[in-house]
């Protein structure tokens, strides 16, 4: 598996040059994929020589593997300072995680473009590092989650292990079926989950807690 420490590769770089360099290469794998995402442009972006470049990273692996996880990281920052894990109730939770999201998404468009670029992207290194961080992020999260549920309000707390299942399969189908619509109006996208939220309550939580 293609690995490289995000915090090794950060400390090599000049702290003047860690904001701009990353914005440059996020943003031409953003436009361009990882394919077709040219170093000589994120070099005249960035202001600095190829050969620094590759000093920092290595290779283009290792180059897209780091924004990835930089990228990543800039959402998490953006769910951690909203107090997200003091959230119990599921669905609560997954909500008030996408609105943060979004929010964040917004203020860092590139970011968001990559995210989009990135699921859309069918190189089979990509594929990779999207296997590879999404399954150590989403049993994390699920975890902690599990953790702490108000389990007294399904009808079964046995189910909520089916119910983050079905709730992380839907996403990512989402996610791979209407990426047209996530480009235009991520808000919609947003109202339409909340729908099927509503129908998934329905049927895992007593009618009390409705």
């Amino acid at each position: 598996m293609y690995t490289m420490n995000m915090k090794e590769t950060l400390d090599k770089i000049e702290k003047s040059k860690q904001i701009p360099l990353m914005n440059a290469i996020i943003k031409e794998f953003a436009n361009h994929g990882y394919q077709k995402a040219s170093t000589n442009q994120m070099v005249k972006d960035a202001g600095i020589s190829k050969g620094l470049l590759f000093h920092y990273f290595g290779n283009k692996k290792n180059m897209f593997e780091v924004a990835f996880v930089y990228v990543i990281r800039i959402v998490m920052d953006g769910l951690q300072e909203s107090n997200y894990l003091e959230i119990s109730d599921i669905f609560e939770f997954i909500l008030h995680s996408m609105h943060t999201k979004v929010k964040v998404m917004k203020k860092h468009p590139d970011s968001y473009s990559f995210l989009l670029r990135v699921y859309n992207d069918n190189d089979p290194f990509v594929k990779d590092i999207i296997v590879k961080y999404k399954n150590e992020m989403v049993d994390e999260a699920w975890s902690s989650l599990i953790e702490r549920a108000d389990t007294y309000k399904f009808k079964d707390p046995n189910d909520i292990p089916l119910l983050l299942e079905l709730i992380t399969y839907a996403s990512y189908g989402y996610i791979e079926t209407n990426q047209k619509l996530l480009q235009d109006d991520i808000d919609a996208v947003i109202k339409n989950f909340e729908a099927y939220f509503i129908m998934l309550r329905k049927r895992f939580y007593k009618d009390e807690y409705l």
